[in-house]
Parts: C-alpha cells; sequence; structure tokens
C-alpha cells in the first residue's frame, strides 16, 4: 500500500475520522485506505494467476485450470460499460390516482375498475385487462412492436390519508414469456400448452450470467463460457416438444456496484440477436440491425420489446414461430379478519395468426 502511494500524513486524519463513526460495517464511502488495499489485492491476485493454475474451493479437480478472468472468482464489483444512471425506485404514499406519472408508448394502458365491491371485484374476469394490447404495442409513428418478456403490475389507488399496507388492497400482476417453436411443431407446441395451468414456474426460463457486464453477451469470454454450459432448446416436461427462449438476461448481478448505474434488463435470445444481426447502441438496453435502425430495446420496468416486422422477417427466415405464455394474478388481500382473500391465477397461450395475436387464458383459483 504504501509503495503504491498510501500516505498516512496526508490520508490518515480523514481515514482515521471514517473509521471512528463507522466502524468495519460495510459503506458506500470508503477509506482512502481501504481503496488502496484494493489495489494492491488486486495486483497480488495477478501476479499469481499469471504463475499459476486456480481451482475452486469445492471443484473436485485436482489440478486445476488456467485463469481466464476476473468473473471467475467473483471479483468485479463495478460495470464501466453503463452510460446512464438508473432511476431511482420510489415507491410513494402520495398516489391517489391523480398523479399522472410520466408515460411512454411501450407503457402499459391504466386501469381503471377498482371502485367495486372486493367479492364483485375478486370474482370477475371480464375487467382484466386485455392481454393482446399489453404484448402489441405502437409507438407515436404506428409501428408495431411485440413485447418478447413482460412483467407489469397495476396496484388499486390507496385513499387519502391511510398507510398503503394498513388496509385491503386489489392488484393484478401479468407476465408474459415468448418462446421460439419450430414450425413443423408448432401445431402440437400450441395444442400441448393450451389449457395448462403455468402457475409454479415450471416453463422454461430467461437464462442469466452472473457477473456478466453490460454489452459482453453472445461475443464475450464469459458469456461464450457460459452459452456452453447451458442449451438454448429446452424440452417442456413429459413431452417430446422443444421451445427456445426468446430473450437472456443482458447484464448479471453484481452486489457491490455502488455505482448507481448498474441494472438488470433483458434482451433478444442469440438466436435472434444474430439472426437480425444486432449489434448493441449507446443508450443502455438498445439494439440496431446492421442498417443502424432500432429494431429492439428493453425497458427495466417492463421488459424487452421487438419491431413486429423484423421479428416476423426474422420468423420467416429460420423456419420457426413464436408462442406467449401469460401467468398471471389477480388478487384482493384483505386486512380485515372478517373479511376473506379473493385470490385467482391466470394462464393463457397467445401467438400468431395472419400476423395478428391471438388466444386466450384461463381463470383458476389459487
Amino acid at each position: 500500500m504504501f509503495e503504491l502511494g498510501y500516505d498516512s500524513k496526508i490520508h490518515g486524519q480523514y481515514d482515521s475520522s471514517r473509521h471512528y463513526y463507522e466502524g468495519r460495517f460495510e459503506n458506500k464511502l470508503e477509506r482512502i485506505g481501504k481503496k488502496y488495499q484494493w489495489i494492491a489485492l488486486h495486483q497480488m491476485l495477478s501476479l499469481l494467476t499469471d504463475n499459476y493454475k486456480i481451482r475452486e474451493s469445492w471443484s473436485r479437480d485436482i489440478k486445476g485450470k488456467f485463469y481466464v478472468g476476473p468473473w471467475e472468482l467473483r471479483l468485479r464489483d463495478i460495470d464501466p460499460s453503463f452510460t446512464t444512471k438508473s432511476e431511482e425506485n420510489s415507491d410513494s404514499q402520495d398516489d391517489f390516482g391523480i398523479v399522472k406519472e410520466t408515460s411512454h408508448w411501450w407503457n402499459m394502458d391504466k386501469y381503471e375498475y377498482w371502485n367495486r365491491s372486493p367479492s364483485d371485484w375478486g370474482n370477475s374476469s371480464y375487467d382484466l385487462p386485455d392481454p393482446v394490447k399489453a404484448i402489441n404495442r405502437k409507438d407515436e409513428m404506428l409501428t408495431e412492436w411485440f413485447y418478447l418478456n413482460l412483467s407489469n403490475t397495476w396496484q388499486e389507488p390507496k385513499p387519502v390519508g391511510v398507510d398503503r399496507y394498513s388496509i385491503g388492497r386489489k392488484e393484478i400482476w401479468y407476465s408474459f414469456q415468448a418462446f421460439l417453436v419450430p414450425k413443423n411443431k408448432f401445431s402440437e407446441t400450441l395444442k400441448w400448452l393450451t389449457g395448462k395451468d403455468f402457475f409454479g414456474g415450471w416453463l422454461p426460463e430467461e437464462r442469466s450470467h452472473t457477473q456478466l457486464l453490460a454489452r459482453e453477451n453472445y461475443w464475450s469470454p464469459i458469456s461464450k463460457q457460459a452459452q456452453k454450459a447451458m442449451p438454448a432448446w429446452h424440452k417442456l416436461r413429459n413431452s417430446n416438444l422443444n421451445v427456445m427462449v426468446a430473450t437472456e438476461s443482458g447484464v448479471g448481478e453484481l452486489s457491490r456496484d455502488y455505482s448507481g448505474a448498474h441494472h438488470l434488463y433483458s434482451m433478444p435470445c442469440k438466436k435472434i440477436f444474430e439472426g437480425l444481426d444486432l449489434t448493441y447502441l449507446e443508450v443502455d438496453g438498445y439494439f440496431k440491425n446492421s442498417s443502424g435502425k432500432t429494431i429492439a430495446f428493453s425497458d427495466r420496468k417492463t421488459g424487452c420489446l421487438i419491431q413486429k416486422d423484423s421479428l416476423m422477417e426474422f420468423l420467416k427466415a429460420t423456419n420457426l414461430e413464436i408462442v406467449w405464455t401469460l401467468l398471471g394474478e389477480k388478487n384482493f388481500f384483505s386486512k380485515d379478519k372478517d373479511k376473506i382473500d379473493y385470490r385467482k391465477s391466470l394462464s393463457g397461450v397467445y401467438y400468431l395468426q395472419d400476423g395478428k395475436i391471438v388466444g386466450n387464458f384461463e381463470v383458476n383459483e389459487w
């Protein structure tokens, strides 16, 4: 540390005050000395990994392997590739249904049917948001986009002057996931999925890669390593049918990144990414084709969208079809001991027919 430049005469008084007030608790603002400790540690690690093989403590491989990158030891704790700071998440109590939040064309339509008795509201399904309109969005130029995955919650606005969690509340939750299906197996796959209850999360899920930095997916060593370990096609349980999840996590978890920029988002799966010749844009979570046109992007609050025409072009070229599954809930949570909760689960299947999304869902008791 001292060889690297740490000087107690310059830094000592500040470091002593930090230590006195905050002890050894983890803090976003570290002592200067601790920063020099981190530099020294990583320099020593670089010397070791340049000259010795590594072996994870849990590994049975006694011979070890050559070091490839810092993700192997989970040494990366900041993602320098993000260009924008994340929006602060707020759980404001000041939402009486009259405050208008910033809305974009890809955001879900507002739900208006809260003012009904819990039993009437909880036992009905005709008022649920239209899943087709949720998946299929139009921008300002009336260009159509499809969500490849989508998660959205509608919550009942709370009454004025009442704490949100002290009263009964109504909420609706939708989660869509698109899957790619071989064209010659599409009818059979659609028939198999129709009528199934997806509650319990047993369908194949989006792949995530720990320690993956933004803009690293599909080309970097860490991504290629992960791709080899996980199959692209997944067999639907108790069947001979295979599907491919249409999205992947575009970035991994970095719990120690305090930059305020790191956030998770989804992106088109490798098959779509390479099939449409996508590349990363300067804006986090946005992707362009070879003509420089933005045809896919991710909104961190909802999901990943792709331009309809580009997706249709891809499906035709690859002899694939696409199907969306819906998993949802409609719940009333009572705070009154004399009243009951109303809890419904939703499962549905949607697909393209003559370029239009069609399908339906079923409502089940929890």
